[in-house]
């Protein structure tokens, strides 16, 4: 017959055990039961026909006052005009005017030189395009070139794995009909 011993610590890790279950279904009770409550009700009112919207009072149009006109002003006498002096003819003035149109006029000239493309710049130009219109022809040529590869070796792949798929259904149909033709 075989004793039967009890490890120490047992009772109270069964007892400690129970009273974690007890108090976590306490809280599952009380955690859940405490928030449940009734949704408050919704009311509406129901009427047969629309209340008549209050009558507005017209109001009293204000009257214009008319504003007399003005009197006309008499025209003060003319004051009679002293003859303007003749200009003094001032020779520095002049050449001063003279250089900042001739600065003007150069200032203008070599913007209009500098707006004008250089023939040279407009050949540069054009060669530029044709470069980058090349290369992105080769690059489009080049992706179109990948992309079939890719479509070749998927193929390919497809392939495989059907002729796969074929050759393993067929050998498990020969091991059944094998097994079949055996215990017949």
């Amino acid at each position: 017959m075989q004793s039967r011993t009890t490890e120490p610590g047992k009772l109270p890790a069964g007892v400690l055990a129970i009273l974690v279950h007890l108090a976590f279904l306490a809280l599952l009770v009380f955690g859940v039961s405490w928030r449940t409550q009734s949704p408050a009700p919704v009311t509406a009112e129901l009427w047969q026909s629309l209340p008549a919207p209050p009558k507005a009072t017209p109001v009293p149009p204000t009257p214009k006052q008319e504003v007399p006109p003005p009197e006309p002003k008499p025209e003060p006498k003319p004051e009679p005009k002293a003859e303007p002096e003749p200009p003094k003819p001032d020779i520095a003035l002049e050449k001063k005017k003279k250089e900042e149109k001739v600065n003007r006029q150069q200032k203008d000239q070599e913007k209009e030189r500098q707006e004008e493309p250089k023939p040279q710049e407009q050949k540069d130009k054009a060669e530029q395009a044709k470069k980058d219109a090349i290369a992105k022809a080769q690059a489009l040529q080049a992706q179109k070139l990948a992309a079939q590869k890719e479509a070749q070796a998927k193929a390919a792949m497809d392939k495989a794995a059907a002729d796969a798929t074929n050759s393993l259904m067929a050998s498990a149909i020969d091991r059944i009909k094998a097994k079949i033709e055996r215990s017949t």
